[in-house]
């Protein structure tokens, strides 16, 4: 598998890992593209920096993580009107618990 394929893959896989439970299947394959491509740009800016990263951790961990961090507040922020959500911190009324909403 070529470099730029594996850390790609990785890349996606890092930025889906945390907002898997709240987003839809198509919109984890849109944020791990996202996070896949920061990866593939910040692997080049670092070359270009000549900073010693072989196993390309840094943009792997950095482009997959804090690229796509707009993916499920977007996605969550676009359904919260529609739904209802009633779980431990969240009341049957889309209020939290407690704070009289």
């Amino acid at each position: 598998m070529p470099e730029p394929l594996a850390t790609g893959i990785l890349a996606a896989l890092v930025s889906i890992t945390a907002p898997c439970a709240v987003v839809s299947s198509g919109e984890s394959i849109l944020i791990g593209g996202v996070g896949a491509l920061v990866s593939l740009l910040l692997v080049e800016v670092v070359n270009w920096m000549q900073i010693d990263d072989p196993c390309a951790a840094a943009a792997i961990h950095g482009g997959g993580g804090i690229g796509p961090s707009w993916g499920p507040a977007a996605s969550e922020w676009r359904r919260k009107a529609s739904r209802k959500v009633s779980g431990r911190f969240i009341g049957a009324h889309g209020g939290a618990q407690g704070s009289g909403e």
